[in-house]
């Protein structure tokens, strides 16, 4: 597949994202859009022409907001990466926040687990909000889960971030990839930053996706 041109990627992906969704078959509308929004790239759930579910925004700035919205408003527990000032690479710090009318209003105090916690269970540690055994939630162990989980594995729609590189929206099952959904690929080059979308189909076992389309990003994505 030959990547968009970088001068028209994101106007396409807008129309497609409108005609073509990409992911999920289930009664709930589990279906991820590419979507270029006021705020940045957005690449998630809509209803109704309004953001509306699990998703990932890129601002403008770098920043990635992780969390769900509704009817266009992102609320509730969530993730904020934040690019490090006048930093190009990848490298951010990460707060697990609340969200109100789209902007963070305040951080969640998180204690991780220590060596003193070995009665614990290892999924009771990385709780961060939310039901995380049967419903919606959000838990972190050096790979950030957000979205539908079943004993805490992804279980449903959800996003997964795997360091700053990988990143995958769309339907999961038993916490592995399965069915339709977009994977985000991001590499450092000795030229900068690398950043591409693939929309594809996950199989059972299948670390690859049968691919169905590439996108490669402009640089001013993901980017400050």
């Amino acid at each position: 597949m030959k990547p968009i041109p970088l001068n028209k990627p994101l106007l396409f992906m807008s129309l497609l994202a409108l005609c073509n969704p990409i992911a999920g078959n289930s009664e709930r509308d589990e279906k991820a859009y590419i979507v270029q929004t006021d705020r940045g790239l957005f690449i998630g759930q809509i209803d109704n022409g309004q953001l509306h579910g699990h998703g990932i925004l890129f601002l403008k700035n770098g920043d990635y907001f992780i969390g769900t919205w509704t009817r266009g408003s992102l609320e509730g527990p969530g993730a904020w990466y934040e690019r490090l000032p006048s930093s190009d690479s990848l490298h951010f710090s990460y707060h697990f926040v609340i969200f109100a009318n789209n902007r963070v209003s305040r951080k969640i105090e998180y204690e991780y687990c220590s060596l003193d916690d070995i009665q614990m269970a290892w999924s009771d540690c990385h709780c961060i909000a939310g039901n995380c055994i049967s419903g919606q939630g959000m838990q972190f162990n050096g790979m950030l889960q957000s979205g539908s989980l079943i004993n805490h594995r992804l279980h449903g729609f959800g996003v997964w971030i795997d360091g700053m590189s990988n990143i995958h929206v769309g339907t999961f099952k038993d916490g592995q990839p399965n069915g339709q959904g977009v994977f985000l690929h991001i590499v450092e080059n000795g030229s900068g930053i690398e950043k591409g979308i693939y929309r594809g189909i996950w199989r059972p076992n299948q670390t690859e996706p049968d691919q169905v389309e590439y996108y490669l990003l402009p640089l001013s994505i993901l980017r400050r």
